[in-house]
């Protein structure tokens, strides 16, 4: 009798594990993705950020050089 008792709750014990392990694995996975996506999103933004700064720096010389070319 105990050891079917004992059976039952190392089966129980198994099973929430089981459980247990698959929501660990869910939440840190959504964390790991969420990691990604920031990071993802971080790089894009230096990018367009550099791209603009760039753009920026093309446009005021350009203007530069037709103030200069008009005097």
């Amino acid at each position: 009798m105990i050891n079917l008792f004992k059976k039952s709750i190392d089966k129980v014990f198994d099973r929430v594990s089981a459980f247990t392990w698959e929501k660990y694995k869910e939440e840190n996975d959504d964390e790991e993705n969420n990691t990604k996506k920031r990071t993802t999103m971080k790089r894009m933004m230096k990018k367009t950020t550099r791209s603009l700064k760039r753009s920026r720096k093309k446009q005021t010389a350009e203007s530069e050089s037709l103030k200069r070319s008009k005097k």
